[in-house]
C-alpha cells in the first residue's frame, strides 16, 4: 500500500518536475518555429537576388 502511495505523489499533475518538462518542450517547439522561419526568409531573399542576377546576365 506505501508503494502505491508513493507513486501517486510521484505522478502529480502540478508538480514542479511536470511543469518544467512541459515549459521546455513548448520552449523547443518554439525555437523550431522561429529557425523554420528564419530559414525560409533567408532561403527567400537568396533566391530573390539570384533572379536579379539572372535578370541583370539575360540584359
Amino acid at each position: 500500500m506505501r508503494i502505491l502511495d508513493t507513486t501517486k505523489a510521484l505522478k502529480k499533475p502540478g508538480t514542479l518536475r511536470s511543469w518544467l518538462l512541459s515549459y521546455n518542450i513548448v520552449m523547443l517547439c518554439i525555437i523550431l518555429a522561429l529557425v523554420i522561419i528564419l530559414f525560409g526568409a533567408v532561403f527567400s531573399l537568396l533566391a530573390e537576388m539570384q533572379n536579379r542576377n539572372n535578370t541583370y546576365q539575360s540584359l
